[in-house]
């Protein structure tokens, strides 16, 4: 009877911290895949509404008390998928830093684990490599600027050296899809610089898609990130997304012609998942 008891209350297939645009939909994937998942949010109004569509949800903030057994779900769950940006963290950096160090090593730390191993897909950025213009893969050094960028860098290192076998780090381009997509903001803001960097986004469908091949093909310990195969210039691309939509067509200043700023070159993640991309341009993100 305990044995069931912990079966059936601790143990899901994954845990999802963060459901926000992309956390809220990656849940109901893996449940419509036959997966058991819980999430985590940080209101409590969220979580009801979570609740409320049939969803096993708890609040968490990212540095409250790991020992709280409300957490415990999460902890015990076979496949930690960690979705959190600093966000508003921005001005203390440090802190996001060693919350997110202790929240990995609560996870990889706590027992009662069916399969007795412990798998993490960490959710990082394409900001680490920085803006140098230049062809970018998995292969290439990071040259991460910004504070979030620099925070992704140091998650990705701990877990590189301390969980080497059992931690994935996906790093992601512009996250869009047709009911988020950038040129709906960028027109408010226009006129616009960067005229000639080439876009790097990839849809959230591809995304959901490549954590599901992490897990069934058991990619552990690897280095990945994920974009469209295909990178129009921001001038030629939103000019267009913005006439799709209907939207007021923005304005580019002038910019050197050369300043095409990086290109990320997904091919060997594609080709390790054997992902074919559903968006494998980002014109298809508003075909329909």
């Amino acid at each position: 009877g305990i044995e069931r008891f912990f079966v059936n209350e601790f143990n899901h297939d994954f845990a999802i911290v963060g459901a926000g645009w992309l956390g809220r939909a990656l849940v109901q994937a893996l449940i419509d895949d036959g997966q058991t998942a819980i999430t985590t949010c940080r209101a409590p109004e969220k979580k009801e509404r979570l609740l409320s569509e049939g969803l096993d949800v708890v609040t968490y903030q990212l540095g409250d008390d790991l020992q709280n057994e409300m957490l415990k779900p999460v902890l015990q769950a076979n496949v930690l998928i960690l979705n959190i940006a600093p966000g508003k963290m921005k001005q203390d950096i440090e802190y996001f830093i060693q919350c997110m160090k202790d929240l990995i090593d609560g996870f990889m730390g706590s027992s009662i684990k069916p399969s007795n191993q412990s798998y993490i897909v960490f959710i990082s950025s394409i900001s680490v490599y920085g803006e140098r213009a230049r062809v970018v893969t998995e292969d290439s050094a990071v040259e991460p600027k910004t504070a979030s960028a620099k925070a992704h860098v140091e998650i990705e290192r701990y877990l590189h050296q301390q969980y080497a076998t059992a931690a994935t780090v996906l790093r992601l381009a512009g996250l869009v899809g047709a009911d988020r997509h950038p040129v709906r903001q960028l027109v408010k803001k226009s006129p616009l610089a960067s005229a000639n960097k080439h876009v790097n986004l990839v849809d959230r469908v591809d995304v959901i898609d490549a954590i599901k091949a992490i897990y069934h093909q058991e990619v552990w310990g690897h280095l990945l990130h994920l974009c469209s195969h295909d990178h129009p210039t921001r001038a030629d691309y939103y000019t267009w997304a913005a006439e799709k939509l209907g939207l007021p067509i923005p304005e580019f200043t002038d910019e050197k012609a050369g300043d095409a700023g990086k290109v990320i070159d997904s091919t060997a993640t594609c080709e390790r998942l054997g992902l074919k991309l559903r968006y494998d341009s980002p014109y298809k993100i508003l075909a329909d």
